[in-house]
């Protein structure tokens, strides 16, 4: 399932978004425990303009009692790699879960880029889920899940840079 999740930030920069996205770990642990997901970084080197990121996303929260004797919270992490360019803002994601590996692939690109006085965050993406009978509603589920932690954490930016202008942080 092909999707294409666009934020726009207004009256900021490419390097400030840039910041709070990829860089500031605290920020983005706090935000990632608001929307109900643990945050575990793994690892960020950068040799030149090349950052490279990988955090392990956990969901927090109870399952449902048929699946928790079968499945764990940590059994439904995710790894997220991200290669990003810091001179092209752009860069590519995939995710890597701990069960179905085999039959799971979501990957794509990020894009950052001024627009205007403002910044636009584009992700674009591709999620297919090869389980017969459920596969196609399984993409669906994930893409929409996908859909709502990426606003939860546009919203948060949106707060701290709405902050940062008023003095606040």
């Amino acid at each position: 399932m092909r999707f294409e999740i666009t934020h726009r930030f207004e009256a900021t920069s490419v390097v400030t978004v840039e910041s709070l996205y990829l860089f500031d770990d605290a920020f983005n642990e706090a935000t990632f425990e608001k929307i109900h997901y643990g945050r575990t970084l793994l690892e960020k080197t950068r040799e030149g303009d090349l950052l490279r990121r990988r955090i392990r996303i956990t969901p927090r929260g109870a399952i449902p009692s048929p699946f928790s004797v079968l499945i764990s919270n940590e059994s439904l992490a995710i790894v997220e790699t991200t290669l990003y360019d810091l001179a092209q803002h752009r860069g590519t994601w995939e995710l890597v879960p701990n069960i179905l590996r085999g039959e799971f692939h979501s990957a794509g690109t990020i894009v950052i880029a001024q627009e205007g006085e403002g910044v636009r965050v584009t992700l674009e993406g591709d999620t297919t889920v090869s389980v017969p009978l459920i596969g196609g509603r399984a993409a669906k589920a994930a893409v929409a899940m996908a859909r709502a932690s990426h606003d939860a954490l546009a919203a948060a930016v949106r707060t701290r840079l709405a902050e940062t202008r008023a003095g606040v942080t």
